[in-house]
């Protein structure tokens, strides 16, 4: 038996499932980091993420969270973009 899955919502670089998931694309998710999406791509493949649909919500804070304070490539974009989440109090882990 096949489950599909259908997008309710697309819209900049955003899609939202029937169940509520929320995904974001791979160039999307690294403008937000400050990054080229080839980082994205090998972030999500050596921790092996399934990014068919596109980056999930809580994989891209995980990302934005990194490029803003972990990574030796560490940047203002990212910390940027993580000060935006955190003051818009929309992600809840």
């Amino acid at each position: 038996m096949s489950h599909e899955i259908k997008v309710v919502k697309q819209e900049n670089e955003v899609s939202v499932l029937e169940n509520g998931d929320a995904f974001i694309s791979q160039r999307k998710a690294a403008e937000l980091c400050g990054v080229e999406q080839q980082a994205i791509q090998q972030r999500c493949l050596s921790q092996q993420y399934d990014v068919k649909q596109g980056i999930s919500a809580e994989n891209a804070f995980l990302r934005i969270t990194h490029f803003a304070i972990e990574s030796k490539a560490a940047n203002d974009t990212a910390r940027k973009s993580l000060a935006a989440i955190g003051a818009a109090g929309t992600f809840n882990l």
